[in-house]
């Protein structure tokens, strides 16, 4: 489909109830591990871009590639068979 890219990503997702300490917690822990030269050579060589972000960040990203997919999908017409 012209104009319509597609990138893979992943990210760490936690029960809503979860703590936003326990949340700031574990993203400082990313943030730091991914700061680290020997873990990003390491996702360089297996083909991915490490990429850190804060809660909020990601939040917003998930809640963007919904939108964008569920626009496609409107438009398209599209059904799960």
């Amino acid at each position: 489909m012209p104009g319509f890219a597609v990138t893979h990503w992943f990210g760490l997702v936690a029960s809503s109830d979860m703590s936003d300490a326990v949340v700031n917690q574990l993203a400082q822990a990313v943030r730091g591990a991914l700061a680290e030269e020997t873990i990003r050579q390491r996702f360089e060589e297996i083909g991915f871009a490490a990429q850190a972000s804060t809660p909020d960040e990601f939040t917003d990203k998930v809640r963007a590639e919904e939108a964008r997919w569920k626009r496609l999908i409107d438009e398209r017409g599209l059904k799960v068979e």
